[in-house]
């Protein structure tokens, strides 16, 4: 899977997430009902795609957050971890502001790679506790 940086084109990022679906499918319909389930409660607060890519990426994750949500939490994400990719909301084809000034959700759904880290991949940052 290709890591986002300055020099990854539009084409790169669409064929990750499709790679991204692609692997999340393959894992669901290798993967029991009851596992689904499971996972889908443990992960409770993300989606259970995303709950499914946190487990297949990850099967020993207990807690997880963004970078900057691990930093309000006073910890640190040490140097040369990998996130664990999932997929966050992009905005959707043709959203418009009604009349009201707010957006109108029309058309398709967009999602990017967005990462979390495992609280094993982070320290305490010291001064904190």
């Amino acid at each position: 899977m290709t890591r986002k940086t300055a020099s990854t084109t539009t084409t790169d990022r669409r064929a990750m997430i499709d790679d991204l679906r692609e692997r999340v499918e393959s894992f669901a319909e290798d993967t029991d009902d009851a596992t689904l389930a499971m996972i889908t409660a443990q992960w409770d607060g993300y989606s259970p795609r995303n709950a499914m890519l946190i487990a297949m990426q990850c099967p020993g994750a207990t807690d997880v957050s963004g970078y900057g949500q691990w930093r309000s939490r006073g910890r640190q994400v040490r140097k040369g971890e990998h996130g664990i990719a999932i997929l966050a909301p992009a905005g959707h084809a043709d959203d418009q502001v009604g009349d009201d000034g707010k957006v109108e959700k029309a058309g398709r759904q967009f999602f990017k790679a967005a990462y979390v880290f495992d609280v094993s991949q982070t320290d305490e940052i010291e001064g904190t506790s």
